[in-house]
């Protein structure tokens, strides 16, 4: 029996996908950004320029990677890049704000700890997601996947 376009079906979503994208979908985007509207919002700062700009680039990073999760998980390979660009630059800016403040020496000895475990976690998140979304198997299912979407769409033609 010979494959038409008809008899073919997308290839199956891997399980680390899966949750690798919902595991970012919380750790990047949703929680930063509920927590930085919070920060704007809650009466213990004030809105200066130096609270409110971080706040705003959180929000707008998270956002972005969001959408890119979405896409990723969908089997986009330009997605896929594109999240692992913000994903990066957004634990990059975690890194050095967490080193900052760190180094800035107004971080009381109690939560020295909280700063150093955040970066350790930055660096970890960055590791992992490249790891897994750079992985042989991982990106010829991308492919697999980006085949299978050429193929419907000469198909609706």
């Amino acid at each position: 029996m010979t494959n038409t376009i008809d008899s073919v079906s997308p290839p199956r979503r891997l399980v680390g996908v899966w949750i690798m994208s919902v595991l970012n979908l919380l750790v990047s985007s949703v929680f930063p950004v509920l927590s930085s509207i919070a920060s704007l919002f809650s009466g213990s700062n004030p809105l200066s320029l130096f609270n409110v700009a971080p706040a705003l680039l959180q929000i707008g990073l998270g956002t972005a990677i969001a959408w890119t999760t979405v896409g990723a998980w969908q089997g986009k390979e330009n997605y896929r890049k594109s999240f692992l660009i913000l994903l990066v630059t957004f634990q990059v800016f975690q890194i050095a704000s967490n080193l900052m403040i760190l180094v800035i020496g107004k971080v009381p000895s109690q939560f020295t700890l909280r700063f150093i475990g955040a970066i350790v976690r930055s660096v970890f998140w960055i590791g992992i997601n490249l790891w897994y979304f750079g992985r042989y198997e991982t990106r010829k299912w991308y492919r697999e996947m980006e085949t299978f979407s050429n193929l419907n769409s000469e198909r609706a033609d």
